[in-house]
Order: C-alpha cells, then structure tokens, then sequence
C-alpha cells in the first residue's frame, strides 16, 4: 500500500488461482472477496464458500464486519437472490462492478511457444 492508495472491492476464484494446489486449507470451492490495495494487503476480506450439500456460506471475521458497511449492496443481493453455487455469487459481484484479481497464470510460468 503507498499512501496516495485507494483501497477497491475486488475478488479472488480461489479454484481457478494458479496457486491454489499448493493451499489445501479450504477443501471446497470458495471465493474471497476483500476491500483491498492493488500493492498488496486489504482493509478487510471474507469467503464465501459452497459446502456440497448444504450450499453457500459467508465466513468472516470479526476484524472484517466493517464489510457490512462498505458493501450493503451484496448482503441484500445474497439475501434478495439466495445463490446456491458460487457461479451465480461471481455473476453477482460482476454485477455490481467488482473486479476480478483472480491470479490464473503463474508469474514463474515460462514462456513457451
């Protein structure tokens, strides 16, 4: 974060990250969606998680119930439209103009023709 940054609503496909072989914490498909600096590190951050045969579930942590004031607009959109896949919670952060940051392609991938 430099100190002329702007923090900005973005979101992560944690499925689709090239990353996410190596991160075996959260078994099932999940997204995180956070308040956060394009340099790095965010103001707060949650996932929303779709447990197989339960549905989708928010998880956040008390140092981020900021989220409820900054971003009222998903909490009634998940309340208003009850998804029950994380498709249809991207098409809902689409939507409102979240931006997608989900890191696909490894930056130690080489090039190849």
């Amino acid at each position: 974060m430099t100190d002329a940054e702007e923090p900005a609503l973005c979101y992560i496909v944690c499925d689709e990250a090239w990353y996410r072989d190596s991160d075996p914490t959260e078994p099932d498909p999940t997204i995180t969606v956070e308040y956060g600096y394009a340099s790095g590190g965010c103001v707060w951050e949650f996932t929303v998680v779709e447990v197989p045969n339960i549905g989708v579930q928010v998880r956040i942590f008390d140092d981020a119930f900021a989220a409820f004031g900054h971003f009222p607009d998903l909490f009634e959109r998940l309340a208003l439209l009850r998804p029950g896949s994380l498709v249809e919670v991207r098409d809902i952060l689409d939507d409102l103009g979240v931006s997608d940051v989900t890191a696909r392609v490894s930056p130690y991938a080489e090039d190849r023709p």
